[in-house]
């Protein structure tokens, strides 16, 4: 037994150290030898520190995940608050927006309806003041021709003068008697005659000589006084003029000054595009108005007619069956008889294409599908125009539209018939209303004031069965 035992520790020993040199050589292999050598004897003691590990990192985990549900609890209140804070930052700009952009679109149509009285009173302030003109004109005609007569009554009455002085002249030397002494003096009373009638005569041309004199004064002193009254109204009407002439200008500088506020509230290429645009819906909705209104009437006279037409047929079948029962001829089929005034003048697109003229003297500005501003296009063309030219009706027709709209000023729509229609804006005064008729180079409104804007000058449109149509093509000009 003690030779085993030092045997069996001797080889123990050289087990223990041919392993030492085992995990030197080859490490991995070392500690799995070692690991399988020893885990019967650390199994136990391994489980048991694996227990408490396992139970020690599932309590920190437990106690982690409870932190972090008080923190985000804790934080959750505060991010919700802050949230709450911002929406309502932004209601309130967007409220605040909201009354800016409702006080823009309140001034701006303040501003508008201020332009459109200042247009009003500067067609209102034209026309006064060229009947005033017209007024003054008169009357400096009228005290042109009273200083002329004035001065032939003058030469007649030197004329006169000189006529009465020769005869007083006469008179003295013939003396007092004379005239007795030759009535007395004549012995035949045929020569006695001829000298009564003599002297009556010459008596006679005197009295009249004196009276025409006497005339000729009193006209004189009317015709001084006359020139007093015109001279006094001369003054009046020119002051008069004078001060309209002072409102008219004062009233196209507030327009001026009213036209530059309304341009500056555009803030933007977008806000100049929707007013453009319901510029021409507005149009559009007018025109389609006429259209409507024209075509109504047009089927209404054709209904007229037709009915016209049964009701002739019927009393022509009735003619003929009384004829026929009383053994008489058929009478012949009655004419219907040509109607006095037609709604629809000869205005066909082809035979006119080409020859009518232009509304208005200048040049062309903006020319039938160029573009303009917001890219948008002309669906008419600007004539360059002095302000207060007239502008006269290409071709005769109906006046369907005369008034204000916005976008183009005062304007008049003349219907030709046959579905054309011309179209003539910013003007300044209008010469006729909707209802009235016009005949072909009839002047129906007067161009506006230059305000230096694109559509300054006269804008001409015309329209042929409801759409734009290039002017070049009726008016033949290049």
């Amino acid at each position: 037994m003690r030779r085993f035992f030092p045997t069996l520790m001797s080889r123990s020993a050289g087990l223990m150290l041919a392993l030492a040199c085992l995990c030197v050589a080859v490490p991995d292999a070392a500690w799995a030898v070692t690991e399988k050598t020893t885990s019967s004897k650390t199994s136990a003691q391994k489980k048991a520190a694996d227990k408490k590990a396992s139970t020690k990192k599932s309590s920190a985990k437990k106690e982690t995940a409870k932190k972090t549900t008080r923190k985000s609890s804790s934080k959750k209140p505060a991010s919700v608050g802050s949230a709450q804070k911002d929406l309502a930052r932004v209601q309130d700009q967007i409220r605040a927006s909201e009354k800016r952009i409702q006080l823009t679109r309140e001034q701006r149509a303040q501003k508008e309806a201020e332009l459109k009285q200042a247009e009003a009173e500067i067609s209102e302030l034209r026309s006064s003041v060229g009947e005033v003109q017209t007024d003054v004109q008169v009357r400096e005609q009228k005290l042109h021709e009273l200083r002329v007569e004035r001065s032939e009554r003058l030469l007649d009455r030197e004329r006169q003068v000189v006529q009465i002085k020769s005869d007083l002249r006469l008179a003295q030397r013939q003396g007092g008697e004379d005239y007795y002494k030759l009535l007395l003096n004549q012995q035949e009373p045929q020569a006695l005659s001829r000298l009564m009638k003599y002297y009556g005569f010459l008596q006679q041309a005197r009295a009249e000589r004196v009276a025409a004199l006497n005339k000729t004064l009193a006209r004189l002193e009317a015709i001084e006084q006359e020139e007093q009254d015109e001279l006094a109204r001369l003054k009046t009407l020119r002051g008069e003029l004078q001060h309209k002439q002072t409102k008219l200008t004062v009233a196209q500088e507030t327009r001026n000054k009213t036209i530059k506020a309304l341009s500056a509230r555009i803030e933007s290429e977008e806000e100049k595009i929707a007013r453009l645009k319901r510029d021409q819906q507005n149009l559009q909705a007018v025109m389609d108005r006429l259209e409507r209104v024209a075509r109504e009437s047009a089927e209404r006279e054709a209904r007229r007619r037709q009915e016209q037409a049964k009701q002739q047929k019927l009393e022509q079948e009735k003619r003929t069956r009384d004829a026929v029962a009383q053994g008489k001829p058929a009478p012949p089929p009655s004419k219907t008889p040509a109607p006095v005034w037609s709604a629809e003048p000869d205005y066909r697109p082809v035979p006119y294409s080409g020859r009518c003229p232009l509304p208005a003297d200048g040049g062309i500005r903006s020319r039938f599908g160029t573009a303009r501003a917001g890219g948008l296009r002309w669906n008419g063309i600007v004539i360059a125009a002095a302000p207060g030219s007239p502008v006269r009706a290409v071709r005769p027709g109906k006046v369907a539209y005369a008034d204000y709209l916005r976008g183009y000023g005062y304007l008049v729509i003349v219907d030709h018939g046959r579905g054309l229609m011309s179209l003539y804006g910013q003007n300044d005064k209008l010469h006729k209303k909707a209802g009235d008729s016009v005949g072909g180079n009839e002047v129906i409104a007067s161009v506006g004031s230059d305000d230096n804007s694109e559509a300054a000058g006269l804008y001409f449109e015309i329209r042929h069965r409801g759409r734009p149509s290039d002017p070049a093509a009726w008016c033949g000009f290049k």
